[in-house]
């Protein structure tokens, strides 16, 4: 264990070796030594509380030292979020490896039991792209980015760019699909926050027309061969949510 500086730098260094953990060799960012202490202190600190996660994670450079610190002495809570953060897988490859299982025949969706249609993965695509844009990291943000306040500002940015409620709906969509395949296929633990839906305009809602009733009796079973008599309907197909996986249509038959 040591505390020194390197020649041609004026912040200290602390260097510690731990049987079972990797060296730690690590930036304080300080010209204090007494601060530098102070963060040693941290780290023996963060060993008896058994954060060995922590330490494997500064030892990957995947945490600040100084921000390890502060944490530590002034907000554990915000030492647990940070931890979780630098833990967490990072979106890029995932996403990448998302829309190939989206795209293979024997994927099936987890409500309809199908192969996803292709206009399905396309609108994933396109809200992903969306997504990105406003992602502080893009591909490289990890997956604890997706928190309940980036889908707030996410939801506020679309509706301000002249987004309906249905569009940023299957955004979400995207989003909530997304999150089910990394734990369903990945066995990735996620945090899941809140998803709230957005009020959809009731002119989304129209009456059947003639193409519409063909598909319906297509989908529907024939009794004997035929339809006992012909269909006629009264209400409105729903269209809030088309292009998610799993979107049900109503309507009433009469």
């Amino acid at each position: 264990m040591s505390i020194y500086k390197r020649p041609e730098s004026t912040r200290y260094v602390i260097e510690i070796r731990w049987q079972g953990l990797p060296r730690l060799k690590l930036s304080t960012g300080s010209s204090s030594k007494k601060l530098a202490e102070a963060m040693q202190r941290t780290l023996y600190g963060l060993k008896d509380a058994g954060r060995l996660d922590v330490l494997r994670l500064l030892a990957k450079r995947k945490l600040r030292l100084a921000d390890v610190h502060e944490d530590f002495v002034r907000d554990p809570a915000a030492l647990l979020h940070r931890t979780a953060a630098a833990a967490s897988p990072t979106i890029g490859p995932l996403l990448d490896a998302w829309r190939k299982w989206l795209n293979d025949p024997a994927s099936l969706s987890p409500k309809t039991k199908r192969p996803y249609a292709p206009r399905t993965t396309q609108r994933y695509n396109v809200s992903w792209t969306r997504l990105l844009t406003l992602l502080p990291r893009g591909r490289d943000a990890a997956l604890a980015d997706i928190t309940r306040g980036f889908l707030a500002d996410f939801r506020a940015q679309r509706r301000r760019e002249g987004a309906s409620g249905a569009t940023v709906n299957r955004d979400l969509c995207a989003v909530g699909a997304f999150l089910t395949w990394c734990e369903q296929e990945r066995e990735i633990g996620v945090h899941r926050p809140a998803l709230p839906r957005e009020r959809e305009s009731a002119g989304r809602e129209r009456w059947l027309d003639a193409g519409d009733l063909s598909q319906l009796e297509a989908a529907l079973p024939a009794r004997g061969g035929t339809y006992s008599r012909p269909w006629r309907t009264r209400g409105c197909v729903s269209a809030k949510r088309r292009g998610c996986a799993g979107a049900t249509f109503a309507c009433r038959i009469r």
